[in-house]
């Protein structure tokens, strides 16, 4: 697994999406377009954890906002992607696409809690991988003062700058 700079951007920039997916979700009971923002908002974090898996294989992505297609390309480099988000594709493409200038969409907040939960798993999945590898990677530029006490993810975020 590649770690650098550039992965690393991709799955926090794809965390941040995710964890606003929930706080959108949150007020939708209250405001219409809510659940439209949280879907688009889901659509992004699983387009750039596909983006950060690829990378992470050494393969450059696709300059794409196609779900399908980064799927696509992870099969072609025998990246294993869940079949439930492979289905999901066109609700994330049209959620990505359609949420952000069409105001007649309206999304209903089962779907995207649905979805949350599929791409949660999955990127959950890559992230403690994620860590994982930064950690191993980090931790042997630290002394031991730098790394004790602290859970592996706490010290790979608190060093980015040494991927």
């Amino acid at each position: 697994m590649i770690v650098n700079g550039e992965t690393a951007f991709l799955m926090l920039r794809a965390r941040s999406y995710m964890s606003s997916v929930l706080s959108e979700l949150e007020r939708s009971d209250s405001d219409i377009y809510a659940a439209n923002t949280a879907a688009f908002n889901l659509a992004m974090a699983a387009e750039l954890t596909l983006k950060h898996v690829l990378l992470s294989n050494g393969i450059e992505p696709s300059r794409t906002h196609s779900h399908a297609q980064l799927i696509k390309e992870c099969g072609e480099n025998h990246i294993s992607v869940p079949k439930e988000l492979r289905v999901m594709t066109i609700d994330l493409r049209t959620w990505e696409s359609t949420t952000r200038y069409d105001s007649g969409v309206v999304i209903e907040k089962t779907e995207v809690e649905a979805g949350y939960a599929v791409v949660k798993n999955y990127m959950d999945r890559i992230y403690a991988d994620f860590i994982k590898n930064a950690y191993e990677m980090i931790k042997i530029k630290l002394s031991s003062g730098d790394i004790e006490n602290k859970t592996p993810e706490a010290v790979v975020i608190q060093n980015l700058k040494l991927l």
